[in-house]
C-alpha cells in the first residue's frame, strides 16, 4: 500500500469513514496501519476459530446426551407421579370414608337419643 488515496478511492464512504474512526480511536498514525491491526486481529481470532467450533461442539453434544437422558426419564417419572397421585387418591378415599363412617355413627347417636357404647361403659 504506497499511499492512503490508493485504499481510499476503492473504498464505499460509510467504509472509509469507520476506517478514519478506528484510526483516530486506537491513535494509529496512518489509515494503512489501522487497516493492517485490522487484518492481523482478524488472522489470528481465524486461528482459534476451529478451537472454539470444537468447543461448540462439545457444548451441543453434551446438551444433546442431557436431552436425550431427560426425554428417557420423562415417562419413568410420569407413571411414579401417576401412582403417587393414586396412592394420595386413594389415602384420601379411606381418610374420607373413615370420617364419613364416623359422622354417620354421630349423627345416629345423637338424633336417636340412644346412649352410646361409650356411655353405657361409664356408667357401669
Amino acid at each position: 500500500m504506497n499511499s492512503e488515496s490508493e485504499i481510499t478511492e476503492h473504498l464505499p464512504p460509510d467504509v472509509l469513514s469507520w476506517l478514519y474512526a478506528y484510526q483516530r480511536e486506537h491513535q494509529f498514525t496512518s489509515l494503512e496501519a489501522a487497516i493492517v491491526d485490522i487484518v492481523c486481529k482478524f488472522y489470528i481470532q481465524a486461528e482459534h476459530l476451529p478451537e472454539r467450533v470444537a468447543d461448540l461442539e462439545r457444548r451441543v453434544n453434551a446438551l444433546s446426551r442431557e436431552v436425550i437422558h431427560l426425554r428417557q426419564q420423562l415417562p419413568e417419572n410420569c407413571d411414579r407421579l401417576r401412582e403417587q397421585l393414586a396412592a394420595v387418591r386413594l389415602s384420601h378415599s379411606g381418610i374420607l370414608h373413615n370420617l364419613r363412617d364416623r359422622v354417620e355413627a354421630l349423627e345416629s347417636e345423637v338424633f336417636s337419643g340412644r346412649p352410646s357404647a361409650a356411655d353405657v361403659e361409664a356408667d357401669s
